[in-house]
């Protein structure tokens, strides 16, 4: 999911993105880790899909206490 796409998403749907990203992180860091999985490349894409996640909720709650 690209950024514009996440930004229509409700609180509660990012919650569970963020949820879902946070553990299929925590599994391909071990995945990686055994040398079961080569491709470095899908962390660095998992964490960058929770970070956007993350700056999302963040603009959400940051938007919520200014009004």
């Amino acid at each position: 999911m690209d950024i514009k796409e996440l930004r229509n998403q409700s609180p509660k749907r990012l919650k569970e993105l963020e949820a879902k990203a946070a553990a299929q992180i925590r599994d391909l860091r071990f995945t990686v880790l055994t040398r079961q999985q080569s491709h470095v490349r899908d962390l660095r894409k998992a964490k960058r899909d929770l970070a956007q996640i993350q700056t999302v909720l963040t603009e959400l709650k940051n938007k919520e206490t200014k009004e």
